[in-house]
């Protein structure tokens, strides 16, 4: 006959109130905690942002099987963890992210203003010096003409500039125009440069009537060596018409 103690013995070996005691640890706050530990990454490209939001994702999923399994699953503070990586990780993306694109277009702007100011004032010349990449371009000075008189190639490329409908039409209205930014038109990046393309209305009196026309810029932020940065007008099209905005008239067409 067995002993009736051997059973007591049995139930109450140490080896067998750990493993009653035994709390599995789970996968989704594991997952959840190294996504959190990757969402650093999405600062360096929006794409990227799909890890924090998907550390959101998991780690409130596993706070959810948490709480539903009660004591039996550990993992509560690896999630919580994850959880505020991820949510700190994606607020901070966006707000950098939005804040870059505000400053580029900032940026684009007050280049694009001086591009207009200098053809306002009828200098031609050093317009065209914005539209020329960076590292091309000639010191405003007095020698600026003398390049372009002793150069042919660089003579008619000028010259084939000013003959050009919009900037030819914003040279003859000079100081009678105001020019103004109407509208961000689309910002983007293209072979490592940043784009961004800006609508300008350009107003001038005709015959005692308000003129309007407007002008699409496209602004290209390009990169230089030593981490440097600088902008020029990659193209500029006259006649451009915004959403909602009425057809040129044929007495206002010549602007575009």
């Amino acid at each position: 006959m067995s002993n009736p103690g051997s059973a007591d013995l049995r139930l109450t070996d140490p080896l067998d109130a750990q493993i009653a005691q035994y709390r599995g640890l789970s996968a989704g706050a594991v997952a959840g905690l190294l996504i959190g530990l990757l969402a650093p990454l999405a600062m360096i490209d929006p794409l990227l942002w799909v890890l924090p939001v998907g550390g959101i994702l998991v780690n409130g999923w596993a706070l959810r099987q948490i709480a539903r399994q009660g004591p039996t699953l550990l993992g509560r503070r690896a999630a919580l963890a994850g959880l505020v990586l991820s949510t700190a990780l994606a607020a901070t993306a966006v707000t950098d992210w939005s804040a870059h694109r505000w400053l580029l277009r900032r940026q684009a702007r007050q280049f694009a203003d001086q591009w207009f100011e200098l053809l306002a004032q009828g200098q031609p010349q050093k317009a065209y010096q914005l539209v020329l990449a960076p590292e091309q371009r000639l010191p405003f000075d007095d020698e600026l003409w003398n390049f372009y008189r002793q150069s042919d190639y660089w003579r008619g490329e000028l010259e084939y500039y000013v003959s050009q409908p919009l900037v030819r039409t914003l040279l003859a209205l000079g100081r009678k125009a105001q020019v103004r930014c109407y509208q961000t038109e689309g910002q983007g990046s293209q072979q490592g440069s940043d784009c961004v393309y800006q609508v300008y209305a350009v107003t001038y009196d005709l015959s005692g009537q308000r003129e309007t026309f407007f002008v699409l810029l496209e602004l290209e932020r390009v990169k230089l060596a030593g981490g440097r940065a600088n902008w020029r007008v990659a193209d500029a099209k006259g006649g451009f018409r915004p959403n909602g905005w009425p057809a040129p008239t044929a007495d206002n067409a010549s602007g575009a």
